[in-house]
């Protein structure tokens, strides 16, 4: 239960950066995608099963945020988390447990860098169809705005990872019982 209450805390959080905190700062007008930086770091804490609700439950709350195509998000979330997750589970047990202790941290780091350029990548390629289908002539332009996409969510995995390792690994107050006597007083 825990686990969940921490999963939906790192959701909620994340869901506010995207909305609010990185609308102000784009660069040459991109947003970086901080709910795909969230699913790569939560994914080390959990399954496909976690990874699959966690982005039905990031597009569900993006789909009520923007409302561009109603169910969007609700289809490609979900999706991202959970291939975010098999790739996890694949790639983790060779990258991350084969190393030393010391190289770990940075490893896992690393892999959720990779993870959340990936599941960019697919979200971008689906928007792209998308725009192509509503009879947009896509440019070299629409390709470097994918790539700056791709190179500013992979930024944002560092301080996301931070915040989702700082909330999983909370601890909850240990309280002294009742009729014990304080050993400092």
């Amino acid at each position: 239960m825990a686990k969940f209450i921490r999963m939906a805390a790192v959701t909620y959080l994340a869901y506010i950066l995207q909305t609010t905190a990185f609308r102000y700062i784009p660069i040459a007008g991109i947003e970086p995608d901080v709910l795909a930086a969230a699913l790569a770091a939560l994914v080390y804490y959990g399954g496909t099963y976690e990874g699959f609700c966690v982005g039905a439950v990031f597009g569900l709350l993006m789909d009520t945020a923007v409302g561009q195509v109603a169910g969007l998000y609700l289809v490609l979330y979900p999706l991202m988390g959970y291939v975010a997750a098999r790739m996890y589970k694949g790639i983790a047990p060779r990258f991350i447990e084969a190393a030393s202790q010391k190289h770990r941290t940075g490893r896992k780091l690393l892999l959720s860098i990779v993870i959340c350029i990936s599941i960019t990548a697919i979200r971008e390629v689906v928007f792209l169809v998308y725009t192509y289908l509503n009879g947009v002539d896509l440019t070299m332009r629409h390709v470097g705005r994918v790539l700056l996409c791709l190179a500013y969510s992979g930024v944002v995995v560092l301080p996301i990872c931070k915040m989702t390792d700082s909330v999983m690994r909370m601890r909850a107050p240990r309280f002294r019982r009742r009729g014990k006597a304080d050993p400092d007083a």
